[in-house]
């Protein structure tokens, strides 16, 4: 969030001269305020009803990365073998459609990617229509039994299996919601109490004057055998338990 905010501070008074510059601040930007929502997510893990469940949410995206390698696979199974079939050797067959078979990333993600990855919320857009008008072809017998193999183990084996994982890891969250809540008060806490007391972009200065500090007290303890900063920030246990007790 840091890194993207000041990114974008940058771009919007170094490269901002133009509409066509400015978008890429502007994206960054926007980019940036998204993160900054959902990083207002960490207030509610204080919370002792609702804290386990954004754990339960972070768990569950762990077991999406793993579903989302699963469907990439196969949907560019699907992708490319379809495209194989029904648009690369019938090109001028669909030049109303808007099919491109121009070889290059952008078009790949746009031809193959974006569509086949539609199909598993159901969005066919004119993949059907495509293979309907053209039903006697042998490419397009073909293609069809591939969509229906695809679309079964996608749509009912895989989503299905997505929904038991999440299942489990929410059982797993739910049976030791006690000692979540506790863990996430004292990493808030700890969070909270070595970050810098100014807002940014002014902390930023603080973080640079704190960073100078501890390289120079570390290179007067090995290399001097001095003693360690004695104003450097500590953290306990006991503090956090104190804080919250109060």
């Amino acid at each position: 969030g840091f890194i993207l905010f000041y990114v974008g501070l940058v771009l919007r008074f170094t490269h901002a001269t133009t509409d066509e510059e400015f978008f890429a601040a502007r994206i960054v930007m926007a980019i940036d305020l998204e993160i900054w929502w959902l990083r207002s997510l960490s207030f509610i893990l204080v919370v002792r009803f609702l804290g386990p469940h954004i754990v339960a949410i972070g768990k569950m995206l762990k077991d999406l990365a793993f579903f989302m390698c699963i469907i990439a696979i196969v949907m560019t199974g699907y992708g490319v073998a379809s495209r194989a079939m029904v648009y690369y050797p019938n090109a001028n067959r669909f030049n109303e459609t808007g099919i491109s078979i121009a070889f290059n990333g952008r078009d790949i993600f746009r031809q193959i990617a974006y569509p086949v990855y539609y199909l598993m919320y159901g969005e066919f857009g004119t993949e059907l229509d495509d293979l309907d008008n053209n039903r006697d072809e042998a490419w397009s017998i073909s293609t069809h039994v591939l969509l229906a193999v695809h679309m079964l183990f996608v749509n009912i084996l895989l989503t299905n299996l997505l929904i038991a994982m999440f299942s489990k890891r929410f059982d797993q969250v739910y049976e030791d919601t006690q000692n979540i809540w506790h863990t996430q008060q004292y990493i808030f806490t700890r969070e909270y109490y070595t970050r810098a007391p100014f807002f940014p972009p002014i902390s930023l200065i603080y973080d640079m004057y704190y960073l100078c500090r501890l390289t120079f007290f570390n290179i007067r303890r090995v290399c001097f055998k001095k003693s360690a900063d004695p104003r450097a920030k500590t953290f306990s246990k006991l503090k956090a338990i104190g804080f919250w007790w109060h």
